[in-house]
């Protein structure tokens, strides 16, 4: 008789710890889900907010006219630097035709400057082309 009472002790005593055990198991479960719904609320409010259409529409507006102020920028500063070549060609040879239409004294004083220019212009050309000479 002793061993039977042992024996439902002991059953009671596991069933009495099963009990429990299921009832933080149950509790566990309902704060994970209290959990997972609050985690779905942060994520839905860390979402950053969504363009408007108008946003999206006005910066390819902005980004065509760069690209358009780009392409007339780079258009210009060619123009430019075309102008700029030939207006120091024709410095050149009228530096030349200058020292040329000088005086015999003053020419030959002057021959230093007319090498320096011949040799840019040369640098220009290329070499002394019959096109230079007889410009």
């Amino acid at each position: 008789m002793s061993e039977e009472k042992i024996d439902t002790r002991w059953l009671s005593r596991i069933d009495s710890d099963q009990k429990t055990t299921a009832s933080q198991v149950g509790d566990l479960r309902k704060d994970l889900h209290s959990l997972e719904l609050k985690v779905g609320k942060l994520e839905e409010a860390v979402q950053p907010p969504k363009t408007p259409g108008w946003v999206k529409v006005v910066s390819g507006i902005v980004i065509q006219f760069f690209v358009v102020f780009m392409i007339w920028l780079t258009w210009t500063v060619h123009s430019l630097d075309k102008s700029v070549g030939e207006i120091n060609v024709r410095l050149t040879k009228y530096d030349i035709v200058t020292q040329l239409a000088l005086p015999q004294v003053d020419f030959a004083a002057s021959l230093g400057d007319l090498a320096s220019t011949i040799a840019q212009a040369r640098k220009r050309e290329g070499c002394s082309s019959p096109k230079f000479r007889a410009d």
